[in-house]
């Protein structure tokens, strides 16, 4: 919604579990947004990505899933985008030396002690290899200078 404020001419679909579709369209008509952010019920890994979008945007579910789940979600956005269209992550980060931010480090046990399979905070080498694998170019990283090591990944879907 904070994207739809301050991009007026922004039209934005939101991917959300079907139990869940009611309350985000209440939360975004409290906001005055109806026509402008719709919400579609989806389930992230059986459903495709719906088609003709120019961005597809990740917000926290990379740090979910192994590195096998997200190159797969990647490729789901990859056939969802139109040519030269982009693909963002944003998630918390670690560097790609592996020894730090300190926080990535302890946020990362977190994931470890989780009984679910997958899900860390992934170097950005990591995250640009499932996009190349998924078929994305030309990354873009844009670091967020807060206590927690977020960061924002940006790759092209090449124009073919």
């Amino acid at each position: 919604m904070a994207l739809a404020h301050a991009n007026p001419h922004l039209h934005v679909t939101v991917l959300e579990m079907p139990a869940y579709v009611s309350m985000a369209e209440e939360k975004i008509s409290g906001f005055g947004l109806d026509g402008r952010v719709t919400v579609r019920g989806f389930d992230l890994f059986a459903d495709e990505f719906p088609d003709g979008y120019d961005c597809v945007l990740f917000a926290h579910q990379m740090v979910i899933w192994t590195p096998e789940q997200n190159t797969e979600l990647l490729r789901k956005a990859h056939r969802a985008l139109v040519p030269g269209g982009r693909v963002v992550i944003f998630n918390s980060m670690s560097n790609d030396t592996g020894d730090g931010p300190l926080i990535a480090a302890l946020d990362s046990v977190y994931f470890a002690a989780l009984p679910a399979e997958g899900g860390m905070i992934y170097p950005w080498r990591q995250h640009e290899k499932s996009m190349a694998d998924a078929g994305f170019v030309g990354f873009e990283r844009i670091p967020c200078p807060t206590w927690t090591p977020h960061g924002i990944l940006i790759g092209r879907k090449p124009k073919e």
